[in-house]
């Protein structure tokens, strides 16, 4: 059976995991002043933030101001990742266009369902490169 994980045990797990103390900064919402500082965010080892949130920093894309793909991340770690199973949507979009050296997705939720398209979004977040015509 698969739950979903509360914040508060998410950070104890990460704390306990790893080595010394990381700097971990959560994000609940796209109007969080924290959000729209590249410079602050990037003093972070862990940022946690919401799909919502994502999807939110869309506009702030579109007007070439996105502290998020503004940043290099060295993994990105897609919790439920079966949110971005349609290519089509803000936050898919914006996922695609978060720029890391490591990519991962989880789910505990059957991501196909009733069609082999739904992983379509997945695939595009791991292997943008299979999304370019040859």
């Amino acid at each position: 059976m698969f739950t979903h994980v509360r914040m508060a045990h998410l950070l104890s797990f990460v704390h306990t995991v790893l080595s010394g103390t990381p700097k971990i900064l959560e994000l609940r919402s796209q109007h969080d002043p924290r959000l729209l500082n590249p410079s602050h965010l990037a003093t972070y080892d862990i940022l946690l933030l919401s799909y919502e949130t994502l999807r939110g920093d869309i506009y702030r894309d579109a007007a070439g101001d996105s502290p998020l793909t503004s940043l290099a991340f060295r993994r990105i770690i897609l919790d439920e990742s079966q949110k971005i199973k349609n290519k089509n949507t803000n936050v898919s979009e914006m996922a695609n266009k978060l720029r890391t050296h490591a990519k991962w997705c989880v789910t505990g939720t059957p991501a196909v369902g009733n069609s082999i398209e739904n992983m379509h979004g997945l695939l595009q977040f791991l292997f943008p490169e299979l999304d370019k015509p040859m």
